[in-house]
């Protein structure tokens, strides 16, 4: 399904001050460092272990509107490595964060700018999230799609392979990511696009991952209160959608799922967003608590913080047109996505 967006201004609602959570359910779980060696004790030890761009600027190894000044965004954490090179290259074993299942393996790091990488959904863990290890030299040969393997196995060697561009051996890493799987029906929504080159990555394509901080994640230190990092990113944006049909991530995640305020078929959803495109909650809508005037398949932004959306304006989440609030191209295709082959009540 695509989803119109319907062109009505906001009136300068804000989102600032709103709390966040999950509905109970969530498991907090502390997860291991992704690369052998100690990790450090806190964020202020973690610039020593990061693998800057050209630029050198630390700051470019991690998340957010990072690179080329502020106008791309970085999707993970790129950590150097800490072992002793032979031959120059890294020798890093990388390992899984926590237990879970091997969902995807691409060992032809000519398919993907991630190179060699291997994705672990964590199952158990609510929300449901997957955590990816990308630029590997080498996948360990014992892994196979479907196995559940335990914290700290290795997963591969840190590399610098990537397809389409050179990473020099002096700027090796390892570039990890954690987030969410938007759809379990990626291949048809990309079948509809212009890209000229085939999906080699089902689910797992990138443009279907949509990770949180993994530095948030990694020093996160409220989970011995039953607390998970998820809960504390605060919403940008609220949006109301009107569609009877149920994303397949709330399949995954019922936990994301808030109850509905009536009684009664759902017609639609109220779904909070960060500023950078991870959706947080749903909230199904019946007829009396929709806008009777959004038409099937449409999303308003009834509101918004505009500071939280600026920190993150690479990722084009919401656009400004003559004062009003409307999906960005990185909004609208963060809900063409979600709705994907999403299932009817």
């Amino acid at each position: 399904m695509r989803l119109i967006l319907r062109n009505k201004p906001v009136g300068g609602l804000l989102l600032c001050g709103w709390a966040f959570f999950f509905v109970a359910g969530l498991r907090a779980e502390a997860p291991l460092w992704p690369l052998s060696g100690d990790r450090p004790l806190e964020v202020a030890g973690l610039e020593a272990r990061l693998q800057p761009t050209a630029s050198g600027e630390p700051s470019s190894a991690l998340f957010g509107c990072v690179r080329n000044n502020g106008g791309r965004f970085h999707e993970g954490l790129d950590l150097a490595p800490v072992l002793p090179r032979q031959g120059g290259e890294p020798v890093d074993p990388v390992l899984a964060i926590h237990e879970g299942r091997v969902v995807h393996l691409s060992p032809d790091p000519g398919k993907s700018s991630y190179g060699r990488y291997v994705v672990i959904e964590h199952e158990h863990l609510r929300p449901a999230f997957y955590s990816l290890y990308a630029h590997l030299s080498d996948i360990s040969p014992r892994l196979q799609v479907g196995d559940w393997i335990a914290a700290g196995t290795s997963v591969g060697t840190m590399g610098r392979s990537a397809a389409g561009y050179v990473i020099p051996r002096e700027r090796a890493h390892l570039h990890f990511e954690v987030g969410l799987r938007l759809t379990d029906q990626f291949q048809s929504w990309y079948d509809r696009q212009d890209f000229g080159s085939p999906n080699e990555h089902g689910n797992y394509n990138g443009m279907n991952l949509v990770g949180l901080d993994p530095v948030a994640y990694l020093f996160f230190d409220q989970r011995d209160a039953g607390l998970s990092p998820f809960e504390t990113i605060p919403p940008a944006l609220l949006l109301q959608v009107r569609s009877n049909r149920r994303p397949s991530l709330l399949r995954r995640s019922p936990a994301m799922q808030l109850p509905a305020d009536q009684a009664g078929p759902v017609v639609g959803w109220e779904i909070t967003v960060s500023a950078w495109g991870l959706p947080l909650t749903f909230k199904p809508l019946t007829a009396a608590a929709i806008d009777p005037d959004l038409k099937e398949g449409a999303v308003r932004v009834l509101a918004y913080d505009a500071t939280l959306l600026e920190q993150y304006a690479c990722r084009e989440i919401v656009r400004m047109n003559s004062g009003r609030v409307l999906l960005g191209s990185g909004g609208q295709a963060l809900m063409s996505l979600l709705f994907e082959g999403a299932e009817a009540f």
